[in-house]
């Protein structure tokens, strides 16, 4: 503006204004991997109650008992990342499986255990021991 050409930019030169980025996900994956503090990484079962473990356990049990065991890891590994709207979508879907279950408490329970950060990956380290 104040009677300057604007210069049309180049890929090199927006690249030279960036910070240094990782060439590859593999470099982002190995610094990831290097970070133990990380929550999601590194579940604590002590947050738990006897009763919820209890009822994770159960859980893993069943579909172990149901040979459903590595769908349900393939599974979960792709939603690990999305267990709070996971546990959201649950409740959204409570009325309609009231209608075919009259006190879906077990149902509740899950939901509830979703809401926190790390509990999927609780699961499947339950399942894996079963597997």
């Amino acid at each position: 503006m104040n009677g300057e050409k604007s210069k049309p930019h180049r890929a090199a030169d927006l690249a030279a204004d960036q910070p240094d980025v990782p060439a590859s996900n593999a470099k982002w994956r190995s610094h990831r991997a290097q970070r133990p503090d990380d929550p999601d990484d590194d579940p604590d079962d002590d947050v738990l109650s006897d009763r919820e473990r209890a009822f994770l356990d159960e859980l893993a049990d069943g579909i172990a008992r149901r040979h459903l065991a590595a769908p349900a890891l393939l599974f979960l590994e792709s939603v690990k990342p999305m267990g709070f709207i996971t546990s959201q979508l649950l409740y959204f879907f409570r009325p309609m499986v009231q209608l075919v279950w009259p006190d879906p408490h077990r149902y509740d329970q899950l939901a509830a255990l979703l809401e926190r950060r790390g509990v999927i990956e609780l699961l499947l380290r339950r399942l894996e021991a079963r597997y």
